[in-house]
């Protein structure tokens, strides 16, 4: 590379790195990127602070802020913020004897399943969409107090039928959905 095609090549790479810095510093009291509100104009942007406030603007440039807080819900700016809804608890129990037997309908249970065996003595097993067999490898095994929650934790509550068998006659099992 002769020294006149040097010069241009470090002048240009110079050049760059100043224009990538300055634009780094101007963004430096943001975290992450900037979002785009709005994918067909550019200019309209949310940018979140690095104090957890989110700056709305209109041109491109640093915006004003405005408070997002879930405690008030509202709208600002035309961000509208909704606090989740509570989702309401069923508890609805099952009386296990020892034939199988469906203790909540398919697909019933969307967020969350919590079941336990509140019996002293006798043991439960329970299946989705199958048959419960106690003692068996296709079933969830509960000991006396023991219990099994199904959730966000656990990739989600299955879909089946809660069926269920206990090893004595009318034995109570706790079942909490939503």
């Amino acid at each position: 590379m002769s020294g006149r095609f040097r010069t241009i090549a470090i002048a240009s790479a110079a050049a760059l790195i100043a224009a990538s810095l300055a634009a780094w510093a101007a963004q430096t009291n943001y975290l992450g990127t900037v979002f785009v509100a709005d994918p067909t104009t550019l200019t309209n942007q949310l940018k979140v602070n690095a104090d957890g406030s989110i700056n709305v603007s209109t041109t491109g440039g640093t915006g004003s802020t405005v408070a997002i807080s879930q405690a008030t819900p509202g709208s600002t700016n035309n961000v509208t913020v909704s606090p989740l809804p509570a989702a309401a608890r069923h508890f609805p129990g099952c009386t296990v004897g020892a034939t199988s037997t469906t203790c909540l309908a398919g697909a019933t249970a969307v967020t969350y399943l919590q079941i336990q065996n509140t019996s002293l003595s006798a043991q439960i097993a329970c299946a989705f969409g199958t048959t419960a067999v106690l003692n068996s490898s296709t079933s969830a095994q509960l000991a006396p107090g023991q219990s099994g929650s199904w959730g966000p934790n656990t990739a989600g509550v299955p879909t089946g039928a809660l069926n269920c068998i206990a090893s004595t006659a009318s034995t109570p099992l706790y079942v909490e959905w939503n």
